[in-house]
Order: C-alpha cells, then sequence, then structure tokens
C-alpha cells in the first residue's frame, strides 16, 4: 500500500495469479472502492508451481515504482506507478539465477535489495538510477551469501531489515543508500 499523490487516499496492490493482471484499489474515507485500476502488464505469474504466487510486491517510499519478486519463475520486474491515477506501467525485467522471495527498495528509491535462494548470492542489490533494464542487471552487487534470507522491510530509520529462517535475530541493511557492499 502507499499514500496517493493527494495524500487523501491510500493504494493497494495486488496481483492476480495466473495472468499478468495487476488490480489496485483505492480506500479513502468513504471506505474501500472495490472497483480497481486495471494494469495488464509484465509477465504472467504462471499457476504452475504453486510457488509461482510467493514473492513480496513493493512500492517505493515515493510512490513512483512498484516491484514484485515472481518466486519460482526467478524474476523480479519493476515498474513506474503513477500515484495519482493507480496506473502501472513501463516493466523493467530482471531475471535471476534462482528463485526470489523478498526485495525492498531504499528509502530515496534509487536501489532495489533482493532475497534469492541462490547459495552464491542470497541477498543482492541493484542500481535503479539509470532506468535502463540492461544497466540495472549489470549493477547486481552480491551482497551476502548467508542461506534462509526471506523478508526485507525498510524501516522507520531508513535501514532495512531482513528475515531469517530459524533464526531469533534479524540482518539489517545499515546504509541501504550507498551502492555496493
Amino acid at each position: 500500500a502507499i499514500q496517493s499523490s493527494s495524500g487523501n487516499s491510500i493504494w493497494i496492490a495486488i496481483h492476480e495469479w495466473g495472468n499478468n493482471t495487476y488490480k489496485v484499489y483505492s480506500l479513502d474515507a468513504s471506505g474501500f472502492q472495490t472497483t480497481p485500476v486495471t494494469s495488464s502488464i509484465g509477465i504472467s505469474h504462471a499457476l504452475v508451481p504453486v510457488q509461482n504466487c510467493y514473492g513480496q510486491l513493493k512500492f517505493n517510499s515515493c510512490g513512483t515504482k512498484l516491484a514484485a519478486a515472481v518466486g519460482y519463475l526467478d524474476t523480479v520486474e519493476v515498474f513506474d506507478f503513477n500515484a495519482a491515477t493507480g496506473v502501472v506501467s513501463n516493466p523493467i525485467t530482471i531475471p535471476m539465477t534462482a528463485h526470489v522471495y523478498g526485495m525492498e527498495f531504499s528509502g530515496n528509491g534509487n536501489f532495489l535489495y533482493v532475497s534469492t535462494y541462490d547459495p552464491l548470492g542470497t541477498l543482492v542489490q541493484f542500481d535503479l538510477t539509470s532506468g535502463n533494464q540492461a544497466t540495472i542487471i549489470a549493477s547486481k552487487t552480491i551482497l551476502s551469501q548467508t542461506p534462509d534470507i526471506y523478508g526485507l522491510q525498510l524501516g522507520i530509520d531508513e535501514k532495512i531489515y531482513v528475515t531469517r529462517s530459524f533464526s531469533s535475530f534479524l540482518g539489517v541493511i545499515n546504509q541501504p543508500e550507498v551502492a555496493g557492499t
């Protein structure tokens, strides 16, 4: 969810399973609006295997980008988002070397962090500033090879917190606005 550009409502985004449809709903003072803004764009989230429904869907904190981790399709997609209209557009597809689950934008939206099942790089960073697919893919920087990294969440302190399976502790990216390790 993200605040609309008017500041009077919240956009709530979902992705349908089995197609390429994003539905963005508005929640305002009068309640939840049941007619969504629909954008059919990007890759289809296949029905098989069921793990294709896994993965985080995140807005950047500026409300200008939306990203989706498509679990067992080993893909991350980054889109433009119009916070005035709710329209999702301009996909950039980032193929990954293994399954993906977690992701988060840095506070200013310049970097995207992704958790993956690849033992050679379980946490990676992408520089989004160019807006160019090839340059973004080439910017991939491996930050960790620690197994079982999953959900990522930007904190109010602008650090990104990282969940790990079978651990009672969170990992942290202390300076997510800094490129590289």
